[in-house]
């Protein structure tokens, strides 16, 4: 009995697929340090203290946190070009 081995795909990721997935990390600090700088702003416009503005940011940093690693396998399901 002879076991086969499986055929190794050859097919590499594109610098379509790339650039995105490379650029997400690299400017998530740059909206950090925007978000850090504009507080006092944002709490001016919207006429509330300091902590209430970090506590805005933070919800918002836990949105995020929650639904960005829902969202790929949302997309998956919902795909129309594969459910067809």
């Amino acid at each position: 009995m002879t076991a086969t081995v499986p055929a190794v795909s050859s097919a590499r990721f594109t610098r379509r697929f790339m650039v995105p997935v490379l650029l997400g990390p690299t400017l998530n600090p740059i909206n950090s340090t925007m978000i850090a700088v504009a507080l006092v702003p944002i709490a001016t416009a919207l006429d509330i203290t300091a902590a209430r503005t970090i506590w805005l940011v933070a919800v918002l940093y836990l949105a995020a946190a929650i639904s960005q690693p829902t969202m790929g396998p949302w997309t998956i399901c919902s795909d129309r070009r594969r459910s067809t």
